[in-house]
């Protein structure tokens, strides 16, 4: 196992994205922001898959340092805090691309390389932790939930493309969900499901650690003490989401709490759901 590069995946909109921004500003680090193609993977078996990961993951390492440029999905750039924009009254839409990134640090032979893909590496954990260190993010349900309503992006309408091309059983129980939330909330349990089979305690981070931490929660990634200083403020009650029905989603949490159990407590999704009320 190559500990010198990490797989980050975790649940869509729960702050995937800021780790690899944060991740930027660390020494010696270069995070990625799915940086695969779904073309480049969607006509291969689970297996080869996995060694097309592999390869990507060399691949990368070598051009960071010698070509001091990588592959992104990047807005002028750089991996943004946020993929999506921030228009208020409409479904906000990505506004990262697939690109490059240079590299203007100094690099070592041995530095961190983080990768993230949510959807793909979760249908691939069981795999990929016999090949990589692996850790998940993971948010709020209720807040999770309700960026999902906001966003137009696939899991709006209840659908993780890579999650459902290499987990066939995702694919047949999102076919016999008729509504969108139904289709959310089957990912989401499919989601915490694959963390806690394949994943310890230690390899999950929750957005709200890393908030309050101000970025900190972050080092149990790369095993090192930095003497890093951030200034993050908490999304979960984010303006964005005035005006859905917070009770509707709630309520449904609060019915299947077999989802998030071990990971959040009903009394998280109430105390949310107040202060979302009150927006």
């Amino acid at each position: 196992m190559d500990k010198r590069t990490i797989l980050l995946t975790g649940i869509p909109r729960s702050g995937t994205t800021l780790c690899c921004h944060l991740l930027n500003q660390f020494p010696n680090t270069i995070a990625l922001h799915e940086p695969i193609s779904n073309q480049d993977l969607e006509a291969l078996p689970r297996g080869l898959a996995v060694h097309a990961i592999t390869d990507f993951g060399r691949s990368a390492r070598h051009q960071a340092l010698t070509s001091r440029v990588v592959k992104t999905k990047q807005l002028d750039g750089i991996v943004p805090s946020n993929p999506v924009n921030f228009d208020d009254g409409r479904l906000r839409e990505e506004q990262v691309s697939l690109g490059t990134m240079d590299i203007t640090k100094p690099l070592s032979e041995d530095f961190t390389l983080v990768i993230k893909h949510n959807a793909l590496f979760t249908a691939l954990l069981s795999s990929l932790i016999r090949r990589f260190c692996c850790y998940a993010i993971v948010r709020n349900p209720l807040a999770t939930l309700a960026s999902w309503q906001t966003v137009n992006l696939p899991i709006h309408e209840g659908h993780v493309p890579m999650g459902e091309r290499f987990d066939m059983a995702l694919q047949s129980d999102l076919r016999g969900l008729e509504s969108s939330l139904d289709r959310q909330l089957c990912i989401m349990r499919w989601f915490y499901n694959s963390f806690s089979r394949n994943l310890g305690q230690e390899n999950i981070v929750r957005y709200e650690d890393i908030i309050d931490s101000n970025g900190n929660a972050l080092l149990r990634l790369l095993d090192k003490s930095i003497d890093y200083k951030s200034s993050l403020e908490k999304q979960n009650n984010s303006k964005s989401y005035r005006g859905l029905d917070v009770n509707l989603l709630m309520n449904r949490l609060l019915q299947e709490t077999d989802i998030y159990e071990g990971f959040y407590t009903t009394e998280d999704i109430q105390i949310l759901a107040d202060e979302m009320l009150d927006l």
